[in-house]
């Protein structure tokens, strides 16, 4: 049970009907809720036509009066009514009037003396045993309480010991600013009581003209307003202009495609979302917390939000998903220990979503537990639901935790079920070591047999790739054929070809790096990564043209830096800036003139030869 006040400092503002369509919304959404009317001496909830009884229902005054004359709490179920037609089978709205509005009501609400309730006669502890009853008879989801105006026992009662959260409404003028500033402010103190109780604020302008304000009349009293209450947050209820009013219209009902209905939707939202018990608004308040850390820290101190988390994960310790985000909190905190636990928590209640697994499996990576992290890793691409992006973090683990088994991956239900584009941009990413190259072979082959379509040049200039760089030259030789290339992947295939041919023969085929050059120098197309001037710096070295390549290499030892990752012409895998620039030193012995040869021509040697069978 949440209890959440609407209070406003002066009236006029729409602080009831802001209230009443809130309720509505709420209802509406699946939720149980009790509605208070406390605005004893100007009542109204009972005048909307949804809300009105069939009958003449007692309500607070009643409740109070006769605990005044029995001196026991009353049995709150005969102050209480239901709303027809609002709300399913487990949700609906339920109100407790101010009382019966009838002659006898002003004489019933003037006997009441507030201060000798709370001097004499224990009021704390019977508006705690009303709580109590409430929470008992309906298990509503929400309070909420209409309070009325201005500084008074009864909006003490209702600001300060009943509720988990305020609502507060204003009008931006002086005199709301003097009265509420005073309110706010006993309201934050309660934080500082011996209930250490924090009450959340949640403040609204309303009532506003939509005008322009080019004279920024508005735009300076908001900025007193928010100085002076101190919120980081404000919503805004506008006027709106329609003789619906009159009839009292809930808006979150009757019109919800209105302005003013969306307006109250948001309010909705975010008091769900400061709500800890509320499932969805647990679950809000993570997603924004994930997506906008900084922003909530500055309407919330660090140590609330730890608070918040700890009551979050006490409510909610069977649900998965909430779970699950938890530990993503827990992990964007540095925490892994912590979110390994709570991921695993998830997967015992039943979240067995794979990202879960792959998160976990991250988690376990940071605690140096590689076994348990390739453990869930492999288990997290058995689902052919991940999405791409997810299964290329499942292949980043997998290179850190089982880097040998790569080729498992390609085969895996998760990474066949994505869409060939897919499937190619995760193989281009496999050339880190002879196993990923050879992993990617496979996965290339795949897709050329399926035909390829439009990415049929890409995949073969990559699959050429990987034939080098696995020592099979004369396949990649078969594979970058230049003369049978696209015009766009001339340069790229005709380099590949000039290697394999200079890996398979042994020989540098001057005439095709001639060429090659021929076509850089007509180039317009800049190229930004550090490969391209590695592979000139080859190429015009082949060529002959020995100052031009030493540029070139220069040019890539610069690049280099920029770069997390390159891949690299010498070894033709993908290496760090370091092992590049050790590349490009070997390069620059075989400019000099220096008896050095790629490091890929060793793949070649590795290779077991073929026996040629006896005829």
């Amino acid at each position: 049970m949440y209890i959440i006040t609407f209070y406003s400092f002066k009236g006029g503002v729409g602080r009831t009907l802001a209230l009443a369509n809130v309720a509505v919304d709420l209802a509406q959404q699946g939720r149980r809720v009790l509605l208070v009317d406390f605005d004893l001496e100007a009542p109204g909830l009972d005048t909307f036509d949804l809300f009105s009884p069939s009958r003449m229902s007692p309500g607070l005054v009643e409740f109070v009066s006769q605990y005044l004359e029995t001196n026991k709490a009353p049995d709150v179920g005969d102050f209480i009514y239901k709303v027809p037609h609002i709300g399913g089978e487990h949700s609906g709205l339920w109100i407790m009037p101010s009382g019966r509005n009838e002659k006898g009501y002003a004489h019933a609400l003037s006997r009441i003396d507030w201060d000798e309730l709370y001097a004499t006669r224990h009021g704390y502890l019977m508006f705690e045993d009303l709580k109590a009853q409430w929470e008992k008879q309906l298990a509503p989801d929400y309070v909420l309480i209409d309070s009325r105006t201005g500084h008074t026992e009864v909006s003490g009662i209702c600001t300060r010991q009943l509720p988990d959260a305020v609502v507060l409404l204003f009008f931006p003028n002086e005199q709301n600013l003097r009265g509420l500033k005073s309110v706010a402010d006993d309201i934050r103190a309660e934080a500082k009581t011996g209930r250490t109780k924090r009450i959340v604020l949640h403040f609204v302008m309303s009532n506003v003209p939509d005008l322009d304000d080019e004279d920024q009349i508005i735009e300076k009293r908001l900025k007193q307003f928010q100085q002076a209450l101190g919120y980081s947050e404000l919503f805004q209820i506008h006027r709106y202009d329609s003789l619906a009013l009159l009839n009292q219209v809930i808006f979150t009902r009757e019109r919800p495609r209105s302005r003013l209905a969306r307006e109250y939707n948001a309010l909705t939202a975010k008091v769900v979302q400061e709500n800890p018990q509320d499932r969805d608004g647990a679950a809000s308040f993570l997603k924004e917390l994930s997506r906008q850390y900084d922003t909530v820290r500055l309407r919330i101190p660090p140590q609330e939000i730890e608070d918040r988390l700890a009551k979050i994960k006490s409510m909610h310790r069977n649900d998965g998903e909430i779970l699950y985000r938890l530990a993503m909190r827990k992990l964007q905190d540095g925490t892994p220990d912590e979110a390994e636990e709570l991921f695993s928590e998830a997967l015992r209640v039943g979240y067995s979503v794979p990202r879960v697994l792959l998160m976990r499996a991250e988690c376990r990576e940071l605690l140096s537990d590689s076994k348990g992290s390739a453990s869930d890793v492999w288990e997290a691409v058995q689902h052919p639901d991940l999405s791409d992006h997810e299964v290329e973090r499942a292949l980043r683990l997998i290179r850190k935790v089982d880097g040998n088994n790569i080729g498992k991956l390609t085969v895996s239900p998760a990474l066949t079920a994505l869409a060939p584009e897919a499937q190619m941009w995760l193989a281009s990413k496999l050339k880190w070591s002879p196993a990923g190259l050879a992993a990617e072979a496979q996965l290339l082959r795949r897709l050329l047999e399926r035909g390829g379509g439009a990415l049929h040049p890409m995949v073969s200039t990559e699959l050429a790739l990987c034939e080098i760089g696995l020592g099979q030259f004369a396949s990649a030789m078969k594979i970058s054929n230049p003369e049978r290339s696209d015009p766009n992947h001339w340069m790229q295939v005709a380099f590949n070809h000039a290697m394999a041919v200079w890996g398979d023969t042994g020989k540098l085929p001057r005439a095709l790096f001639s060429q090659i050059v021929a076509r850089d120098k007509s180039a317009t197309e800049p190229h930004l990564n550090a490969n391209y001037p590695q592979c000139m710096a080859i190429a015009y070295w082949g060529a002959g043209e020995v100052d031009s390549a030493e540029q070139f290499l220069e040019m890539a030892r610069q690049r280099i830096a920029e770069r997390p990752e390159e891949f690299s012409c010498w070894r033709y895998l993908m290496v760090s800036p370091k092992e590049f620039l050790i590349d490009i030193k070997a390069i620059s012995q075989l400019i000099k003139g220096r008896n050095v040869e790629p490091a890929f021509f060793k793949a070649a040697r590795a290779r077991p030869k073929t026996k040629t069978p006896r005829a």
